[in-house]
């Protein structure tokens, strides 16, 4: 098993890719750079879950799907067709996006069937549940914060780390009171490792952080 040194905050950072023109060789680039670091994971558009995997295959590094992006509103039979091919071409995990339109609606059920619906298909592998947490208004933080809890899924992604507002040890807190104690949170990041630090002290088990060529 190829090893990875995983300083700071490192070991704990999942990388995502967010541009859709990102090409196999970049992706392989993206990989290398990843295992030298430690990183904790590779989050790809599931076109290019074959890739990843092969990259990292024999490493602590896992290569992890995303479902749904980068909008998250396509059909929910979509989504759960998207992570049982990631799964067929080897996905270690998943990171799936809520649909904004169900969540702005109040269709706070429809957003749980599919979310569930994904956690089936993703057979017991872990699934991140992302929705923009900072955008969304007190009532509904509260019902989106149930409803992931209800669903089955693993973490709960606050966000893509790419024009979102910023986590903060307050906004943490928050998320924090409205789940259970072994409900995991993995926090948007764009800064520093410094910022990193800060948000895995505050709370966060996994930090989001976007991939640069």
């Amino acid at each position: 098993m190829r090893s990875s040194p995983g300083k700071g905050s490192s070991h704990a950072v999942e990388l995502s890719l967010l541009r859709a023109d990102i090409t196999p060789e970049q992706l392989r680039t993206i990989c290398d750079a990843a295992l030298a670091e430690g990183l904790a994971g590779v989050l790809v558009p599931s076109s290019l879950t074959s890739f990843a995997v092969d990259f990292l295959e024999g490493s602590e590094v896992q290569a992890l799907a995303q479902i749904g992006f980068p909008f998250g509103n396509v059909h929910s039979d979509v989504k759960r067709y998207e992570v049982e091919v990631a799964l067929d071409e080897g996905a270690q995990g998943f990171e799936v996006l809520l649909n904004p339109a169900h969540i702005a609606a109040g269709r706070y059920d429809a957003a749980l069937r599919e979310l569930r619906d994904v956690v089936e298909a993703a057979d017991e592998r872990l699934v991140r549940a992302t929705v923009r947490w900072q955008a969304l208004g007190k009532p509904q933080r509260q019902n989106v914060a149930s409803l992931v809890a209800d669903s089955g899924a693993h973490y709960f992604s606050t966000g893509l780390g790419l024009g979102d507002l910023a986590d903060t040890a307050e906004s943490l807190a928050e998320l924090r009171e409205l789940l259970s104690p072994k409900f995991l949170i993995k926090a948007a990041c764009a800064g520093s490792e410094n910022i990193e630090e800060s948000l895995l002290a505050a709370g966060a088990v996994r930090v989001g952080r976007v991939a640069t060529l």
